[in-house]
């Protein structure tokens, strides 16, 4: 009898044992406060029972913020993208620099002769505008066969241009020659006045 009665003490002790933490259901709190169902997500992997529910409240609220600043990423990334076109001012187009009339002439006494059109002065530039080719291949003594005559000739054009002119007096060249020292190379002994006359066309 004593047997029985310590058996029937031992299964009532039994039945009046507390449910075990692993036997509750799956969407059970372990503890009053904390989150049921989808919530319970939102908990740490290792959950610590030593934790406040003002601690729990603040990690949810966090993962909450977070799920929202994904989702805002991921609306930004799919929306179509605004290309903005910046248009540039329009390029100003230089026009060419037109070139004088005695720019012009120069250009082509230098492809005659580019040493000679070198050489010439500014001002005796300023008579050969408007002159043709065959105009200036005789001032600088193209045409000219006669040696001391065709020195005469190439002298009085980087001297003075268009050396046909009648306000250029042949004393006037002969005086500016006594003074260059390269026509006196080129012509060391000189024949004298007439060849001055002969060179600058004023006498045959």
């Amino acid at each position: 009898m004593a047997r029985k009665a310590a058996r029937r003490s031992t299964r009532k002790n039994r039945r009046a044992r507390p449910r075990r933490l692993r036997d509750l259901p799956p969407d059970a709190p372990a503890a009053e406060g904390l989150p049921r169902g989808k919530d319970s997500e939102d908990l740490p992997p290792r959950m610590s029972f030593d934790l406040t529910l003002e601690q729990l409240k603040a990690h949810q609220e966090l993962r909450t913020e977070q799920r929202k600043a994904g989702q805002r990423l991921a609306d930004s990334l799919a929306a179509p993208q605004r290309v903005i076109v910046v248009s540039s001012p329009a390029a100003t187009t230089a026009k060419p620099a037109t070139a004088t009339p005695t720019e012009l002439a120069l250009t082509l006494a230098a492809q005659i002769d580019s040493e000679l059109a070198a050489l010439i002065e500014s001002a005796a530039a300023e008579t050969l505008m408007g002159l043709s080719e065959d105009e200036l291949r005789l001032l600088m003594g193209k045409k000219e066969h006669r040696p001391k005559e065709r020195e005469v000739q190439r002298f009085a054009f980087r001297k003075f241009g268009d050396w046909r002119r009648d306000s250029l007096k042949p004393k006037d060249v002969i005086a500016a020659e006594g003074k260059d020292e390269k026509f006196k190379r080129a012509v060391p002994s000189f024949g004298g006045y007439s060849t001055f006359l002969r060179g600058l066309k004023r006498k045959d």
